[in-house]
């Protein structure tokens, strides 16, 4: 993708671009991108019940 840097400048936001995915790749990208966030909330979790106030 030519214009990836420009769309990068004018982003206010965070803005994933893929360059030529599939619509079975980006699927695929979207499951992966959930299970990542779910480890990273159970991480949390965890720190919140086994952290240094928990004792």
């Amino acid at each position: 993708m030519e214009n990836k840097k420009k769309l990068k400048e004018l982003q206010t936001h965070k803005i994933f671009i893929n360059d030529d995915l599939t619509k079975k790749e980006r699927e695929k990208q979207t499951i992966i991108r959930k299970a990542a966030k779910e480890e990273r909330v159970k991480a949390r979790e965890s720190v919140k019940a086994y952290g240094p106030d928990s004792g």
